[in-house]
């Protein structure tokens, strides 16, 4: 049996409620845990593939006769499991950040640093027409 995510259903949409919304309620700890800019990107790109593949099973068991539901949710954690680990991430070092980030604005913040459009990170000035030219180092004629 693979590793587990702490209830991937209810957790995966809870947190994803929890960093999408402002940290409304959240208690004040500051305590900053010492996860890298690297292991939070991931997550953050982890917790959308999580959201994506809860959607999807969702529906699937849901729509599934009642003997089908157990093996089907075999094969959600297992996809769940995968979403997590094809980022880099570890269903444990997941469900830590995932909890952790439950109680700490902080790190709640840094997490949605990470999860915003990157176009701050795009090129000031945009390619025009002219440059699409002959790209390849040739000349017409």
């Amino acid at each position: 049996m693979p590793a587990s995510l702490s209830h991937p259903r209810q957790g995966a949409i809870g947190l994803a409620l929890i960093l999408l919304g402002a940290c409304h309620g959240v208690s004040a700890q500051t305590e900053e845990p010492g996860y890298s800019d690297a292991q939070l990107e991931a997550f953050a790109a982890a917790q959308a593939d999580v959201l994506a593949a809860v959607e999807a099973w969702d529906q699937r068991i849901d729509n599934a006769p009642a003997d089908r539901r157990e093996p089907l949710s075999v094969k959600e954690e297992r996809a769940l499991v995968k979403a997590v680990t094809d980022h880099g991430l570890t269903p444990t070092t997941y469900n830590a950040i995932a909890t952790q980030a439950q109680d700490n604005p902080t790190l709640t913040r840094r997490i949605q640093h990470h999860m915003a459009p990157r176009a701050a990170d795009a090129p000031s000035a945009p390619a025009t027409d002219n440059e699409q030219g002959a790209d390849d180092g040739t000349t017409g004629g």
